[in-house]
């Protein structure tokens, strides 16, 4: 299975959220993969997820897709490759 970065774009906010990210594999795409990144930690990848408001008002979430292991390992490699590369060039651009 081969996956395919559609688009990375990153969030330049100061905030934990780096970065969204389009991909396909098996002709299926998947948009608004979030990578999180909190201080001095490593990148980890969010699902595309919905949102909704409880009975008191608080946020909840849920995960709008779920992948084998297997498929999850190489999405989240693919990902984070793609996103330090994007970093990486948006660095070069910034100099």
């Amino acid at each position: 299975m081969e996956v395919k970065i559609l688009d990375v774009r990153l969030q330049n906010n100061g905030k934990p959220l780096k970065a969204f990210v389009d991909i396909e594999f098996n002709g299926l795409v998947i948009r608004d993969f979030r990578i999180i990144q909190q201080p001095g930690q490593k990148a980890y990848i969010v699902s595309p997820q919905t949102t909704w408001k409880g009975p008191q008002g608080k946020s909840n979430f849920k995960s709008i897709i779920s992948m084998p292991n297997d498929i999850k390992w190489q999405v989240e490699s693919a990902i984070l490759t793609e996103f330090q590369k994007a970093k990486e060039g948006s660095n070069e651009k910034n100099t």
